[in-house]
């Protein structure tokens, strides 16, 4: 069998225009002027501070102390976050209780968690979590279920919002067009809706912010 060439390629080209690249579990990018081709193990527990070690918006979450690669979004993910903010985003210009916010931006609960949510509110009262990144727990969060992030978002993200006291999350289903609405209860998340296009959600977490559904899903 003929043998075949090394490939060979030049770090310097590949990270000219970006941030960092991705090859399987390991992230190559530059720090402090060196490139570095650094390693996620799985079975290694990570910190906050190994987290903030990583280049900026690489595709990580840090949850129970392990660092979980999330890809990137779809259109019609995409599409309803942004469907989501805009009508709450709307919501908070006529009624000043908080502020919103999207994905990517990181929230950090505590020294082993710092997840990115799809969206996120932070009320008034809580304003002071919001510094270079959100320190502490929003009161509603949302999540869009995908293939990729459902175990993640169901059996491990669902749980530390409970325990953290995050208020309130609605898990979004693309493939049902529904929503889960969970509040919490003695520091567990609870199902108390779950939600199709014709009903109305009416949020707790939110002062007086309602939606129906099939303003979520609207292309």
């Amino acid at each position: 069998m003929q043998n075949k060439p090394f490939i060979t390629f030049n770090p310097n080209k590949i990270l000219e225009h970006r941030l960092f690249f991705v090859i399987g579990n390991q992230i190559m990018f530059k720090y402090e002027g060196k490139i570095v081709l650094t390693q996620i193990v799985e079975d290694e527990e990570y910190t906050a501070d190994d987290y903030f070690l990583l280049p900026e918006n690489a595709p990580y979450q840090l949850i129970n102390g392990k660092l979980v690669f999330m890809s990137a979004p779809t259109p019609n993910h995409q599409e309803v976050v942004l469907n989501i903010a805009a009508f709450l985003k709307g919501y908070l210009s006529q009624n000043n209780v908080g502020k919103v916010y999207v994905s990517p931006i990181d929230v950090r609960f505590d020294g082993k968690n710092i997840i990115q949510p799809d969206l996120l509110f932070i009320s008034i009262k809580k304003k002071h979590i919001i510094q270079k990144t959100i320190n502490g727990v929003p009161e509603f969060v949302v999540e869009i279920l995908s293939p990729s992030t459902e175990n993640y978002d169901r059996n491990h993200k669902l749980p530390l919002f409970g325990k953290h006291g995050v208020e309130e999350c609605w898990l979004i289903s693309l493939k049902a067009e529904e929503v889960e609405v969970y509040h919490n209860k003695n520091n567990e998340m609870q199902l108390t809706q779950k939600a199709q296009k014709q009903d109305t959600i009416k949020s707790l977490a939110i002062k007086g912010f309602e939606m129906e559904v099939s303003r979520i899903f609207e292309s």
